[in-house]
């Protein structure tokens, strides 16, 4: 069944039929099957991508901007991102992807907060309008007529972070974008993982689910000869972990991946805060998949660092595929596990 999202917007095929239009992070990629071929697909995040890309090969991009010299569209339709400013700096980019008097459309549902974000296509065009209403969803449009120049790097959030912990006081450069992970800041999860780690292993090691980067960055601070992959289903992840890892002095790289399974070697330690949600539903399946599959991708003696939520149920499935896991650190809303190949 397609999300409620997708439903609202299959009432308005008529629209979707006329001319090329292009569907950027759709909640599903069923409704694919259901358009046109002259209707594709943007997708910042690789596991709808990944799902879609194999069934219909060259309708479907992957990755935080379109390529440059892409064909502009009639129409484009966004669904209604869960941080606020994600949405501005979206809308900013896709109204120069539309031709002259293309229509630039947003769909989402009303606990998303769709009622009070239509207004946000007045910055691209001179009204926003409500095309339809339904399965407590909307959409809004409004018609490009001159779009202005797109700069990412004004959207970049560069900033400086101290983690004080038993390493030392440590000073971090990140970069990040809205709709990155604790965009702007250390959440206290990241920051108990980092204050208890002293030292990074030499060889080949995982910041799984990397956001920024923050983790990355912390881990080549303690050691900058380290071999650091970067793991996330975030294209807007990925390209801030790039920015943040380009100030060390780290060997790494970062690798697009749906849990566990595009990344490639095994790692002397894995660490990460994994998510807990997608989109605005709590899902447990990642971290689940991701703990059945890390012992896996551990070396012999390897360990794994993982801090969640204390209200996530994680220790039972730990102690399940590690015998040797115990708790290093834990806050009123964290627990830190570190668990031993």
């Amino acid at each position: 069944m397609l999300s409620p999202a997708s439903q609202c917007l299959m009432r308005q095929t008529d629209m979707l039929a006329e001319g090329r239009w292009l569907l950027v992070n759709p909640t599903d990629t069923a409704i694919f099957a259901e358009l046109p071929d002259t209707v594709s697909g943007f997708h910042q995040y690789f596991d709808q991508y990944q799902t879609i890309a194999k069934r219909q090969r060259g309708r479907h991009h992957f990755g935080i901007t379109l390529p440059e010299d892409n064909e502009k569209y009639d129409g484009i339709v966004l669904y209604l991102p869960k941080a606020k400013k994600h949405t501005v700096w979206m809308i900013a980019y896709l109204a120069t992807q539309l031709k002259q008097e293309g229509l630039l459309c947003l769909v989402g549902e009303n606990k998303g907060g769709i009622k009070s974000s239509g207004k946000l296509l007045e910055a691209v065009g001179e009204r926003a309008n409500k095309l339809d209403s339904a399965r407590h969803c909307s959409i809004f449009a409004t018609v490009v007529s001159e779009s202005k120049t797109f700069e990412l790097d004004k959207f970049v959030t560069k900033h400086t972070v101290q983690v004080p912990g038993k390493a030392g006081n440590i000073e971090l450069q990140l970069a990040s974008l809205p709709g990155v992970f604790s965009h702007g800041e250390l959440d206290a999860g990241t920051q108990l993982l980092l204050e208890n780690i002293t030292t990074a292993p030499d060889g080949k090691i995982l910041d799984f689910a990397c956001g920024c980067g923050v983790v990355g960055a912390y881990l080549a601070k303690l050691n900058s000869s380290i071999n650091i992959q970067l793991s996330d289903i975030n294209a807007l992840a990925l390209h801030c972990s790039e920015l943040t890892m380009s100030k060390t002095e780290a060997n790494f790289n970062v690798v697009a991946s749906n849990g566990l399974a595009d990344v490639q070697g095994s790692f002397k330690a894995i660490y990460t805060n994994p998510p807990f949600h997608t989109g605005l539903e709590t899902d447990y399946t990642i971290t689940d998949k991701f703990i059945r599959d890390a012992k896996q991708k551990l070396l012999s003696g390897g360990e794994l660092w993982l801090v969640a939520n204390r209200f996530l149920p994680y220790a039972e499935q730990l102690k399940q595929s590690f015998s040797n896991c115990k708790v290093m650190a834990q806050t009123s809303k964290f627990t830190l596990y570190r668990c031993i190949k």
